[in-house]
């Protein structure tokens, strides 16, 4: 610290680490980190957007690391369980896509640098997220209603609070709007309550190696079953998002065993349930296609899940541009199983999923 002042250099303020269930306008604390240089290379935006209706699954990964730009697109036909409608831009030092300054102010737009027939924007108005997508084989326009709470992380990489990572997650959202593929005449009108949107937003000080397994669930209507302190039941039906990951925000014991992921987290009806318990995702032995995959979290007292996830297809990309390296493998499918949990004034939930 005297070294910094002798030197007549600021030294970087921490920013505050912890867990909220409201997202904040302004982030501009978490960029406000060393020289312009070192923000150019090391500070890191992306996200994940995506809409999971009766007849279709859509997801937007736009990713802005500066020297390299990435921003992948697709739809999935669910009955097919095919994917129907694909893009991928990748440009070294592109400056086609903007991130806006916080996940609830402004806007994300992308142009396709080339020609610009692919366009798409996810825009943050009066409490809900406008996507539109404007491609010669894909039009869409759809309204992701933002739920009562969030889980939002500002988590210490490397455990540095001048280093901070701060996230957005969201699932369960409720979504109407349509879908159409142009080329087959196919348009799917979706009114509320049919389905559901994820959003996964994140600005971070990233470290020079990272790596997560992530698991994300949304879905517009599963069976609860309620029961009271005082033994009373009753069954509903309730929207649900689940997101999980392993490696990644991971707080350690002494020892460095991991006790649980930050990020774990349940929404039920848009309220949010931390877990605070590792999730444990099993990837059959001979490949992520190749059978079902495990998914358990134990919380003792608090939350069990155990899911079982079907994939039907995958997208990856392999990139090795010399000290860049990227090896990202991203199946979707169908998920079974159950979730029982444990509210504070002892009433239990059990989901069927």
């Amino acid at each position: 610290r005297q070294a910094a002042q002798r030197a007549g250099r600021q030294e970087p303020a921490a920013v505050p680490i912890g867990r909220w269930t409201k997202p904040r306008a302004d982030i501009s604390d978490v960029p406000a980190q060393g020289s312009a240089l070192q923000r150019f290379f090391g500070l890191k935006g992306w996200s994940y957007v995506s809409v999971s209706s009766p007849r279709f699954f859509v997801a937007l990964t736009p990713v802005q690391f500066n020297y390299v730009e990435d921003v992948y697109l697709s739809v999935v036909d669910k009955a097919l369980g095919q994917v129907v409608f694909e893009y991928h831009w990748q440009m070294p030092f592109g400056r086609s896509l903007r991130l806006p300054p916080a996940s609830v102010d402004g806007c994300m737009t992308f142009a396709d640098g080339w020609t610009g027939a692919v366009r798409t924007e996810l825009c943050f108005v009066h409490d809900h997220w406008l996507w539109t997508i404007d491609a010669p084989d894909l039009k869409a326009k759809m309204t992701i209603d933002k739920g009562e709470e969030a889980l939002i992380l500002a988590y210490p990489l490397a455990n540095l609070p001048t280093r901070p990572a701060y996230v957005h997650k969201e699932a369960g959202m409720r979504v109407h709007g349509f879908v159409e593929l142009v080329k087959r005449g196919d348009r799917e009108e979706i009114a509320a309550g049919q389905a559901t949107g994820v959003l996964d937003w994140t600005r971070a000080w990233a470290l020079r190696e990272t790596r997560w397994r992530w698991t994300s669930l949304s879905a517009p209507a599963v069976k609860v079953t309620e029961t009271s302190a005082s033994g009373e039941i009753r069954s509903r039906k309730a929207t649900m998002g689940i997101n999980l990951s392993s490696f990644v925000y991971d707080v350690t014991a002494k020892g460095g065993n991991v006790t649980f992921s930050s990020e774990n987290a349940l929404w039920i009806d848009h309220s949010v349930f931390p877990l605070n318990a590792a999730a444990h995702i099993e990837v059959p032995a001979d490949g992520p296609l190749a059978g079902p995959w495990k998914i358990t979290l134990s919380e003792p007292g608090v939350a069990d899940l155990r899911l079982t996830f079907k994939p039907h297809g995958l997208r990856e990309d392999h990139t090795h541009l010399g000290l860049v390296v990227s090896d990202f493998v991203q199946p979707f499918g169908s998920f079974s199983g159950s979730i029982s949990l444990t509210l504070s004034d002892g009433g239990r939930l059990n989901l069927a999923i």
